[in-house]
Parts: C-alpha cells; sequence; structure tokens
C-alpha cells in the first residue's frame, strides 16, 4: 500500500515520467514500480519511447490522463489519511485542520533530507536535484502566495532551503569556491525554516532540517578570501550548470555583504536576471539584488521593476520584495541631497 502511494504521489509530482523516473524519484523499486505502472495503464497515455537512449536503453514515458488526474489525487487523500504515521509529517499545529500538504512536496523534501546525501555519483545527484526541483517550480509558482494553505507554504519554504543547501553541496564539483561561499546563505535559509516549524510545535521537523545542514561537510571561506576572489565571479555567473549558476549570484551577494558590493557584480547579476532561461536562477537574481541597497544603481531597479511583471511568479514576487527592500533606503541623489542641506543649513 505504502509503495503503491509513493508511486501515484511520484506520477502526479513529475507529470511525465518513465518507470526509471518513478523510481528515482519514489525510492520504490523499479520491479514494483513496473507493477504499479501495469496495473494503472488504464489512467495513463503513452507519450512514446525517449529520444535520447540512458542506461539501460530507451524507455517508455508516460503521463497521467488529464481526466484521471483528480481521482488519482483523491485516491492519494485517502491513503493519506489512512497510512500509519511511523514518522510525523511536519504539519504546524494551527493547521491541523486545513488540506494536508500535497504528498509530492514531502516526498521532495524526504528526497534531499535522506536521499540526496547518500547518493554517490554527481549524475544521481542531479537527478535528484531536478526532481525536486520540478515540484518546487510547479507548486511554488503555480498560485500566488496567499491562497498557498499556511501548512503547504511553510513546506515549500523547506523545501527551497533543502534545495539551495544540495545545489552548494552539488557546486563544490564544479566551483568549490562558490559553492562554499553560497553553502553559509542556504544554512542560514534552513535554519529560519526550522525556527517556524519549531514555533509552529513541530520540532522533529525542526531538528531534521537543523541536523541535516549541520552533517553537511561543506565550509565557508573567510570573508578576506571572498573580496579578494570577486574577480572570478562572472565566470562562474555564465557555467553551463543551472545550480552552479544559482551558487554563482549567491556567492555575489556574499561578496557584497564581505564589503565588495561591485557595481560591476551587480551589473553581472542583472544578466542573469534579465537572461537566464533557468527561473531559479532568475528568481536567486532577483533576491540578490534587493541586497544591493548602499549604492543604489538605476540599472539594478529597472530590472527588478520589469521583472515584477514577469510571468514565472517565483521570480515576480522576489522581484517585488527587492524592490520593497530598495525603496526602503535613500538613493545616492537623495543621499547627497540631505548632506548637502545639511551643510547649507550648519
Amino acid at each position: 500500500m505504502i509503495e503503491r502511494y509513493k508511486v501515484l504521489g511520484a506520477m502526479l509530482a513529475l507529470g511525465d515520467f518513465t518507470v526509471p523516473e518513478l523510481a528515482q524519484y519514489s525510492g520504490v523499486r523499479p520491479q514494483t514500480v513496473r507493477t504499479v505502472v501495469t496495473r494503472e495503464r488504464r489512467n495513463l497515455k503513452p507519450l512514446g519511447k525517449e529520444a535520447r537512449a540512458g542506461r539501460g536503453g530507451r524507455f517508455k514515458r508516460f503521463q497521467v490522463q488529464l481526466a484521471q488526474v483528480e481521482d488519482i489525487r483523491q485516491e492519494l487523500n485517502e491513503l493519506y489519511r489512512a497510512l500509519p504515521r511511523e514518522r510525523p509529517v511536519a504539519v504546524p499545529q494551527q493547521s491541523l485542520e486545513s488540506e494536508p500538504v500535497p504528498l509530492a512536496i514531502l516526498a521532495a523534501e524526504d528526497m534531499l533530507i535522506r536521499r540526496f546525501p547518500e547518493a554517490g555519483e554527481r549524475e544521481e545527484r542531479k537527478r535528484l536535484l531536478n526532481l525536486a526541483g520540478s515540484v518546487w517550480v510547479r507548486y511554488g509558482s503555480g498560485l500566488p502566495e496567499e491562497e498557498l494553505p499556511g501548512t503547504t507554504r511553510l513546506h515549500l519554504e523547506s523545501l527551497d532551503g533543502l534545495r539551495k543547501l544540495c545545489s552548494a553541496e552539488l557546486a563544490t564539483t564544479y566551483e568549490p569556491f562558490f559553492a562554499r561561499v553560497a553553502f553559509d546563505r542556504a544554512k542560514e535559509s534552513l535554519r529560519l525554516v526550522a525556527a517556524a516549524f519549531k514555533q509552529a510545535g513541530q520540532a522533529e521537523h525542526a531538528a531534521e532540517l537543523l541536523d541535516r545542514a549541520l552533517a553537511s561537510t561543506v565550509s565557508s571561506p573567510p570573508a578576506e578570501i571572498v573580496r579578494q576572489k570577486t574577480e572570478d565571479m562572472p565566470n562562474a555567473l555564465e557555467h553551463s550548470e543551472v545550480f552552479v549558476r544559482e551558487v554563482a549570484v549567491q556567492a555575489v551577494a556574499a561578496a557584497a555583504g564581505a564589503g565588495n558590493p561591485s557595481p560591476q557584480l551587480a551589473s553581472h547579476v542583472v544578466l542573469r536576471l534579465q537572461q537566464d532561461t533557468d527561473p531559479a536562477v532568475r528568481r536567486a537574481a532577483a533576491e540578490v539584488l534587493g541586497e544591493f541597497t548602499k549604492d543604489r544603481d538605476p540599472a539594478v531597479e529597472r530590472a527588478l521593476t520589469k521583472a515584477a511583471q514577469e510571468d514565472e511568479l517565483s521570480v515576480r514576487l522576489a522581484a517585488r520584495k527587492s524592490l520593497a527592500a530598495l525603496e526602503a533606503y535613500p538613493s545616492a541623489e537623495a543621499d547627497k541631497a540631505v548632506s548637502n542641506q545639511a551643510f547649507e543649513t550648519a
């Protein structure tokens, strides 16, 4: 019963899938996954074989029939309520009467807490991170924050923090220095989410998040080294791997926090916001640009203003928050005007 629930949840989370992808995402043995797929064949739409052969050959790809999605979702909710809770699901007390957290989100969190650290090969870690990222995009960008139940929103923040932590860990195999810089920010993000879970009465999930961060072997470099390495950051921002570009954006913010808010670095982040094809990188860029408050650059504000109207919800919300942060600080021109006025009236 539990294996069936995991596979069905993975089907809804992935949208389209192969048997190996379902097994990878759900943690269920491939043979069991094949059995579930065979029994659910009437609810699935064949999409043909994969264009490229991977390990094991070209696998058949399926998706859930649109008319069956709601039926499977209802069945999952019934299974969810019937399952024995060996490990309590982290649901804040004030939201116990609300709809349960989508199973795909809970599975993605569990995957990054437990399975990602155990994955030995880099390609397997990339695959797990991409699967979890697809869940975050689907739920995090599907509805405005105010329309999400509080419990679901908290778990999405947890998933986002775990995703950033795992991105930093994975990026160490490509750009060790910038990954180490980004790690502290990811750890702080998890700490804040853990505090929210603890405040909501879910200390067990809070402890899981903190333990996951503390178990990482990534360490942060001194601030002085960060300042010295800023000239290498533009290359990392252009890296072919999405997660490397994302941690490089975080590294720029760390450099600014270390006393080197270079206008050139800000311009590179603006380019990521304007041109990057991945919404996670654009969102990270939108978040980071809100921290460049010391020397307000009109180009930064223009880029954020445009991003605040973009189709991708997560990018749009991040841009609006950063614009609000910038507006809370006076511009360089305003600072100069105030200084001149003070001098003239002295």
